[in-house]
């Protein structure tokens, strides 16, 4: 008997547009590459840009209360410095008594 191999109909008509789909010259794939690298590169700078001007957020002793994530990413990217606003009191502190 012979075995019956099960497709999904988004898996058919995904390979048969492909089929169908003009083949890109080495040029225009490379144009597609550079544009979507530049769109990167643009995301990128905005990214820093934010990064600069967020501050992070540090208690009186220097201990970060918001910012952790922008630290990192600030130390990966190599910058030396961020703003900060310090002497700041985390709200864990619970109901004064």
């Amino acid at each position: 008997m012979a075995e019956i191999n099960k497709l999904s109909v988004g898996k058919v008509l995904d390979k048969l547009r492909r089929n169908d789909a003009p083949k890109k010259s080495k040029l225009m794939q490379l144009d597609e590459k550079a544009e979507k690298m530049d769109e990167e590169i643009q995301r990128l700078r905005a990214a820093t840009r934010r990064l600069k001007t967020n501050p992070i957020l540090a208690d009186p002793e220097g201990h970060i209360i918001a910012g952790h994530g922008r630290l990192q990413a600030a130390r990966l990217m190599g910058l030396a410095e961020l703003p900060a606003r310090t002497g700041l009191k985390p709200h864990l502190e619970g109901p004064a008594s």
